[in-house]
């Protein structure tokens, strides 16, 4: 034998042409790639002699194709998240080394194609809201632990704080925010109706918790992704009746200060209080509608919300500003 892929080949006292090693389709080791094996047989009987040109041609065996399914869903904060990497995660916390990926379109959707039996958690990085282009960043994720193949589902602040808590108690947390237990926290898009007061109580408590978990991640030093979403869900579940009418109640954002930030930053009872004051304050003027508002809200309480109440921790806020905040109207 010669040709481009003899090396592959043997050939028997009976002159029998076979592979050295099974081929295989999905990953070809002829010399071109391209699953068609070339081979010149030459053959003599020691005065005469004759060759010719051979092709194999490998075609597949679709019996052991991988199954493929697709998760289908929606990344939403204060509204759709564009350009955010989603995937299945290997390590918690983080996209990196994910075999399965993709990017959501403008208005957050996503098609991720995963083998069947895929299992596992939905997590998105970074991304931006198309209407207010405030951008977040990779440690900025959110989260789903539920995943399922056969209906489209949502990827929202409200299912990251679960899924960092190891939970899946959806009706609890519902009612201790107040949510009504109708609505599916994993499947309803609040967006889809803002007129209804079920939905639009759904849509501003995503952005409420978007906010709080920034927070919270700017005024701890060394809170990493889950932490912030950890303490928030503790302190709903541990701190909330479910009567409180925001999720900006005075009292309930004091305890969420306390019991996170206090241990490490050691704040005085007038810093507790003046971050309490201004957070709850800003939580209650959030609201929504069809002109974005809480896009809006959201990307100021990132920015202007976030560095006033640092200034309230390293005490360079005055007065004024914590007045102005608490009881002026934005």
């Amino acid at each position: 034998l010669s040709g481009a892929d003899n090396s592959l080949f043997s050939v028997s006292t009976s002159g029998v042409v076979a592979f050295l090693t099974a081929p295989d389709f999905e990953n070809p080791s002829d010399s071109n790639v391209d699953n068609i094996y070339e081979i010149r047989a030459s053959v003599s009987d020691g005065s005469a002699s004759v060759s010719a040109d051979f092709t194999v041609t490998v075609t597949n065996d679709t019996s052991d194709d991988a199954t493929t399914e697709g998760f289908d869903g929606t990344i939403l904060a204060m509204g759709p998240i564009q350009s955010a990497t989603v995937c299945i995660e290997v390590s918690s916390g983080t996209c990196d080394g994910s075999q399965y990926s993709t990017t959501s379109a403008q208005d957050g959707t996503f098609s991720l194609t995963v083998d069947a039996g895929t299992t596992g958690v939905i997590r998105s990085e970074g991304g931006f809201d198309p209407v207010t282009s405030l951008q977040f960043m990779d440690s900025e994720t959110l989260s789903l632990s539920q995943p399922v193949t056969d209906q489209n589902f949502l990827v929202t602040p409200l299912s990251t704080m679960l899924n960092e808590y190891n939970s899946t108690d959806y009706e609890t947390l519902k009612s201790k925010l107040g949510i009504d237990s109708n609505f599916m926290i994993r499947f309803d898009n609040p967006f889809s109706n803002l007129d209804s007061t079920i939905y639009n109580k759904a849509a501003v408590v995503n952005a409420q918790v978007l906010v709080l978990y920034k927070l919270l991640m700017e005024l701890h030093p060394t809170f990493t992704v889950g932490n912030g979403q950890y303490y928030l869900v503790f302190d709903i579940l541990k701190e909330r009746s479910g009567n409180e009418t925001s999720l900006g109640d005075t009292a309930f954002v004091k305890d969420l200060y306390t019991n996170s930030l206090q241990d490490t930053l050691s704040l005085s009872s007038q810093q507790l209080v003046d971050l309490s004051a201004g957070t709850s304050a800003y939580m209650q003027k959030m609201y929504a509608n069809s002109t974005n508002s809480l896009s809006h809200f959201t990307k100021a309480g990132f920015e202007e919300l976030v560095q006033l109440m640092k200034s309230v921790v390293d005490g360079t806020s005055t007065s004024a500003e914590i007045d102005k905040l608490t009881f002026n109207t934005i």
